[in-house]
């Protein structure tokens, strides 16, 4: 990828991806840990898959049977995952157009406060000052006596 940037969809994907390797070690831990529910369950995935993939029985591992269940049920989250990228790369980009405006105007308030500041005035107070007195002189309709 030669972009700086992912696009959403991609960081969706990615997200998914991640989703699905922390679940596949999840599943793991919790067959070698022999958690009640859990590694029941995955010991009738893997006999599944083993009743699928006949050729997975060549392999003589004693914990094949948890590594099989926890790919099948990580490769499972993935698949499942997937067409829910579109879903979420629409909320990851709704964030980052929300992010772009609260920056943007955030931009525009510090420029604005920048060129008031360098018209003369000191500090922010003197500012404040300022704009008070005008806001003052045009309730009151006041006009400057003319010299002359």
């Amino acid at each position: 990828m030669n972009d700086a940037h992912p696009t959403p969809l991609e960081e969706a994907i990615s997200f998914f991806t991640i989703a699905a390797i922390l679940v596949a070690v999840g599943c793991y831990a919790a067959a070698v840990q022999n958690i009640p529910f859990a590694s029941p369950a995955l010991f009738w995935v893997a006999s599944i898959v083993y009743h699928w993939f006949p050729a997975l029985n060549a392999i003589r591992a004693p914990q094949m049977p948890m590594l099989v269940s926890a790919a099948a049920v990580g490769g499972a989250f993935f698949v499942v995952g997937i067409p829910f990228a579109g879903l979420l790369a629409t909320w990851f980009s709704s964030a980052q157009i929300a992010n772009l405006e609260r920056q943007t105007a955030k931009l525009q308030r510090n420029r604005a406060r920048i060129q008031y500041v360098s018209t003369g005035f000191n500090t922010i107070k003197q500012c404040r000052f300022r704009t008070v007195l005008k806001r003052v002189e045009k309730m009151c309709d006041f006009r400057p006596l003319s010299e002359g």
